[in-house]
């Protein structure tokens, strides 16, 4: 397993997903958390979650004939700039959550909208990425080869969505307003609302966060992608190991 973790092609190949994962991982990880905050009752998001469901399962049929080329990873990176309009879009809508006190019907359409798109976005890199395992796995391996690709590019998913709850209430900054004993409410907002106060958000750790990660999704595309694009069109013996055995 540690030989095919050491190879050149295949350390690029998990450190530029890593970074593009990185990047998204704010906004995957906590704009329901947000919206549930601004007053999204549970059961309105766990409705627009599964009105999504039917396009989750026809798009990588749609998708997978642009896919299977010779150049799955083009499609890939054709899918990031429109997946950044898309999370530029609903982080709009969680702000526009935060200023109503109710929400009517365009605000459902509008947010449905904003989802299938940055899904469909978010499905053509998915397959595309599938595309490309597929075709530099050793196939002497069966299907360990694939797995690991998929393990070490799940793990570059999943590691930046914890960081990024954890680090969401630490990038917030917010004042205890009407109390004269708390001034500040950074881990501390029950002791601020027990001293007769309320916490008032100065900076949202949410949009600190998402900010940062499109600029880092920018800089990818325009970048970074040049690297992972030339990944396509090496040997696919630079993808395997000379021996097929495991460290």
């Amino acid at each position: 397993m540690m030989k095919i973790i050491r190879l050149k092609s295949v350390l690029i190949y998990i450190g530029c997903i890593f970074v593009i994962k990185a990047s998204f991982s704010p906004l995957d990880s906590l704009t329901g958390l947000k919206l549930l905050e601004a007053g999204l009752s549970k059961d309105s998001l766990v409705t627009l979650s599964a009105l999504l469901i039917p396009l989750q399962v026809l798009l990588p049929l749609v998708i997978t004939k642009y896919t299977n080329s010779q150049f799955p990873l083009n499609t890939y990176v054709g899918g990031v700039l429109p997946r950044i309009l898309g999370a530029l879009l609903i982080t709009l809508l969680v702000f526009y959550a935060f200023s109503v006190t109710e929400f009517g019907p365009m605000f459902y359409i509008a947010g449905l909208i904003i989802q299938v798109l940055y899904s469909a976005a978010a499905t053509m890199m998915f397959v595309s990425q599938m595309m490309f395992n597929a075709r530099v796995s050793d196939v002497k391996m069966g299907g360990t080869y694939m797995t690991l690709l998929n393990t070490l590019i799940n793990l570059s998913g999943t590691l930046p969505q914890t960081i990024s709850l954890w680090l969401v209430d630490r990038v917030t900054t917010s004042t205890c307003v009407g109390s004269d004993t708390v001034s500040s409410c950074y881990m501390d907002k029950e002791t601020c609302t027990a001293s007769g106060g309320t916490c008032s958000t100065n900076t949202d750790g949410f949009f600190v966060l998402v900010s940062i990660g499109m600029c880092f999704a920018l800089v990818w595309r325009w970048k970074l992608s040049k690297v992972y694009l030339k990944l396509q069109t090496q040997s696919i013996e630079s993808w395997h190991v000379s021996s097929t055995s495991s460290d």
